[in-house]
């Protein structure tokens, strides 16, 4: 019992999981994204936009009361049936090859843009997806306390925009609210991309100790992701404006790399060390939720030896479906939000048959 208790996840792992899902390398992008549809509105279109990692939890908190110890993908079994409760896991499989492929590639761009750029881009590709799968590999609590201590290491990307506010121009956040609603709401769709991900929750609450935590630690976690993209958006156009965010590829590197440290020549490289680790942290945590669904998909073999089984799979795919930058966000523009819309129907379907006690099968 005490072995067992020593692998659960305490309330603030859990939470920095779902901070580590969720917010990862679409912070030196997210600017852009909902600013092209925003303009100066974009901060509040990010606030908008967490509404959807806010329903997951929501969603998680009331599957895991009535499953505590199963995760979605024994639920989706009970509920659709073994074969094509299995159908659907593999679908939430696919999401995270994606995921983490494109993850990936975009870490492999930002660093050989910025930091390693004599290094080839199969090199970068092979040696990031090797490091995450084995942080993978590891167990939950390890996975747990890994994402905590990047947390509080990863608060300088956060903080260190700070000290480039005195560059800023007030009339670039001007008008409030002048873009108008619809514009806003259609930022709001942009954040998908940045927001997806949440659904890692429904993946490890079994392993929380506290299994009525699940909502009050989930939502936390969510507000600090949105408390993070908020202001990564707002400091951006309060430094660039909207018309300089929108021309940029990473806009948050601006304000990021203009601050002045007479030490370093360029703050940059230390900006982008202790980015690494948030990018890994995520990188990670797709590879757990990788590990984790195929473990339910093919039991016969064990997790870690899917996990090197997988590896070329992912060099190939990262390396020839994600070809530059503009490719990636193309496909990824497409994918995630066909994802986003799986992952609404897929768990609020879950949770309507549990809330009416029911099963396909027994429906069939």
């Amino acid at each position: 019992m005490d072995k067992k208790a020593n692998n659960l996840l305490t309330n603030t792992q859990f939470a920095f999981i779902i901070v580590g899902a969720i917010a990862g390398i679409a912070m030196l992008s997210l600017p852009r994204d909902v600013v092209e549809a925003a303009k100066q509105d974009g901060w509040i279109s990010v606030i908008i936009g967490s509404i959807y990692p806010i329903y997951i939890v929501l969603l998680a908190a009331y599957i895991s009361k009535k499953f505590p110890n199963d995760n979605i993908l024994a639920v989706s079994k009970k509920c659709f049936g073994n074969k094509l409760g299995s159908i659907f896991n593999f679908l939430y499989l696919i999401q995270y090859i994606i995921y983490l492929t494109s993850v990936t590639a975009a870490f492999s761009n930002i660093y050989r843009t910025f930091v390693v750029d004599f290094m080839s881009n199969i090199k970068v590709i092979a040696i990031v997806i090797a490091i995450s799968l084995y942080i993978a590999s590891k167990n939950i609590k390890e996975i747990g306390r890994i994402s905590e201590i990047i947390f509080y290491v990863s608060i300088l990307v956060v903080i260190v925009p700070v000290f480039s506010l005195e560059k800023i121009n007030i009339l670039n956040i001007l008008p409030v609210f002048g873009t108008g609603a619809k514009k806003i709401l259609k930022g709001s769709l942009k954040t998908l991309t940045a927001y997806s991900n949440a659904e890692i929750i429904f993946l490890i609450y079994p392993f929380l100790g506290d299994k009525k935590n699940v909502r009050k630690f989930g939502l936390i976690g969510v507000l600090i992701v949105t408390f993070i993209y908020t202001w990564n958006v707002f400091v951006t156009i309060f430094y660039l404006g909207p018309d300089i965010t929108v021309k940029r590829i990473w806009p948050y590197m601006t304000p990021a790399g203009s601050v002045p440290i007479p030490i370093l020549n360029n703050f940059i490289f230390l900006f982008m060390f202790s980015w690494c680790f948030v990018a890994f942290r995520s990188l990670a945590l797709h590879g757990f939720a990788i590990q984790c669904i195929s473990s339910s998909l093919y039991s016969k073999f064990s997790s870690k030896k899917f996990l090197i089984a997988i590896y070329p799979i992912l060099l190939v795919i990262t390396y020839y479906l994600y070809p530059n930058e503009i490719a990636a966000r193309n496909i990824t523009g497409i994918m995630i939000p066909i994802f986003v819309i799986y992952n609404l129907i897929y768990a609020t379907a879950i949770a309507i048959l549990i809330r009416f006690k029911l099963s396909i099968t027994n429906i069939g």
